[in-house]
């Protein structure tokens, strides 16, 4: 009979070690599952921050770089407008001399 109620200290001992080992471990895990979740919901965040920077210097060097500004450019480089373009012609026996 002693022996019985031996085993079953020891069985209610090893119970609760293993049930506060267990949920000490559960804790740990479940914080672990919340914190990578947080990093992923932040790293999300920051993707589509990055992505809207993205369109915007997309859409500023779109405007930038259209043919909309080109008179001002043309004026910056110094170019004049032409007027009508007049063409050399060739007649068909002529000869070229130096």
């Amino acid at each position: 009979m002693k022996h019985i109620i031996h085993n079953i200290k020891i069985f209610k001992l090893i119970s609760l070690v293993s049930v506060v080992f267990l949920s000490i471990f559960f804790v740990f895990q479940i914080n672990q599952v919340t914190q990578a979740s947080y990093l992923v919901l932040e790293h999300q965040r920051q993707i589509k921050g990055l992505s809207q920077a993205k369109e915007n210097l997309e859409t500023n060097f779109v405007q930038n770089n259209s043919l909309q500004d080109i008179g001002t450019l043309a004026q910056e480089l110094n170019f004049e407008k032409q007027g009508k373009i007049h063409y050399i012609k060739v007649l068909e026996g002529a000869v070229a001399a130096k």
